[in-house]
């Protein structure tokens, strides 16, 4: 056996000596200081060096409004990188959400007009987000109705006393003739100004030396006739048209002296000028048949004229343009309104006896006000001075006031601004 030292040369022991310096370096080896063998589990595990801790990346979200409303949570804010938040966006009374831009780009969807949820993320990057809120496009509807859209008056005075003020109105026969006084003047007092217009067309009937009158005159119609232009069989015109005014001064009312007084009395204004705007329809002949035209540019006095025109009662009026209120959907014209002014929000207000009919889909919500107790409305409640006139307005007003669930004032106050 040979141990080497360093150095020195191997040196050979003999065969004693080999055993015994066996013995001893490997008892030397296997031997802790109190002679056991150590067990596996209190060796020295290896040093592992200390990994790295990685912070997640923050990323800015700004969230922006513009208008009347307001998003929750309330932002800005650092948020770490792969997170995902909902937004809730809510517009204020009166108003509507326009637009949801986030980085740059619209996410707006027609369900969001009167708020809702988005969910933004996962977020990967500094986040921009605009909402835009916009004052709410409301339309008044105006339903035909004969004496009965008296109610008319009072219903948009309710509206008023309930601070909704309509951007657009559309109107047929009565209602026609009640929104084209609002639309010209919508911060007037619409019956005041209505009552104006009667007196209007009184004295220039006066100024026409027309007297000893026994009949009384009509806007639309009050009794069913059916009503034959060519060869087209148009149904019972009076039933549901447009009102009627009941004049003891002087003889039927002419179609032609109420639009020339109509027109002074809104100073020519065309339907495309109003100060907000306004549309009506009729019925106009076209060959052997008929045709519902809603108005475009041609001057108010002369849509409106058209629109209440009943042939059976103003017998030497032309048969050219017909009063609307025999079409079922015209009665109350919510699509029609739709198609015309885009609106958000439509209020309807209706009295007729029968339900709006809508036949293709309407974007805009619909608020339809049917007013009761006016089926026995005679033709006198058109003249501004009758109790008929009084009762017609007061169940207008307060029905829209309880439909709102607002107090209100009563036709003493008619004169009155909120």
């Amino acid at each position: 056996m040979q141990l080497h030292l360093p150095g020195r040369s191997a040196v050979r022991l003999g065969g004693l000596a080999a055993a015994v310096l066996t013995i001893f370096v490997l008892g030397s080896c296997a031997s802790t200081p109190t002679g056991s063998v150590a067990p596996e589990a209190e060796r020295v595990a290896p040093i592992q060096p200390e990994r790295e801790q990685i912070s997640p990346q923050l990323y800015d979200l700004s969230v922006t409004t513009v208008g009347n409303g307001y998003v929750m949570p309330d932002y800005p804010r650092r948020v770490a990188g792969g997170t995902t938040l909902d937004l809730a966006i809510a517009p204020r009374t009166g108003f509507v959400v326009d637009d949801v831009v986030v980085a740059g780009g619209s996410v707006m969807a027609s369900s969001m007009t009167y708020g809702g949820e988005i969910t933004l993320g996962p977020i990967e990057s500094d986040t921009d987000v605009t909402v835009f809120f916009r004052k709410e496009r409301v339309c008044l509807v105006l339903s035909v109705g004969g004496p009965k859209g008296v109610a008319h008056f009072g219903a948009i005075r309710a509206l008023h006393d309930n601070g909704i003020y309509p951007d657009a109105v559309f109107g047929t026969s009565m209602g026609s003739l009640v929104g084209g006084l609002y639309a010209t003047a919508p911060d007037s007092d619409i019956a005041a100004r209505y009552a104006e217009f009667i007196d209007a067309y009184r004295e220039r009937s006066r100024a026409a030396a027309i007297t000893d009158v026994t009949r009384g005159a009509i806007i639309g119609g009050a009794t069913a006739t059916a009503l034959t232009i060519g060869n087209v069989f148009v149904g019972a015109v009076g039933a549901v048209a447009g009102g009627a005014i009941a004049f003891r001064e002087f003889e039927m009312l002419e179609n032609d002296r109420f639009q020339e007084t109509l027109d002074e009395f809104v100073a020519g204004v065309s339907v495309a000028d109003t100060p907000i705007p306004f549309a009506t329809m009729y019925l106009a002949k076209i060959g052997n048949g008929v045709q519902l035209i809603v108005s475009s540019e041609e001057p108010l006095s002369a849509a409106v004229a058209r629109s209440v025109n009943n042939p059976f009662l103003f017998p030497d009026t032309s048969l050219e343009y017909v009063d609307p209120g025999t079409d079922r959907i015209a009665a109350v014209p919510i699509q029609e309104a739709d198609a015309r002014f885009a609106p958000d929000r439509i209020i309807a207000i209706n009295v007729t006896d029968a339900p709006a009919v809508v036949a293709t889909s309407v974007d805009a919500i619909i608020e339809e006000i049917r007013i009761p107790n006016l089926g026995d409305t005679p033709v006198e409640a058109l003249d501004p001075g009758t109790t008929f006139f009084e009762h017609a307005y007061e169940t207008g007003y307060q029905t829209v006031i309880a439909y709102y669930g607002r107090p209100g004032h009563r036709l003493s106050n008619l004169s009155s601004r909120p």
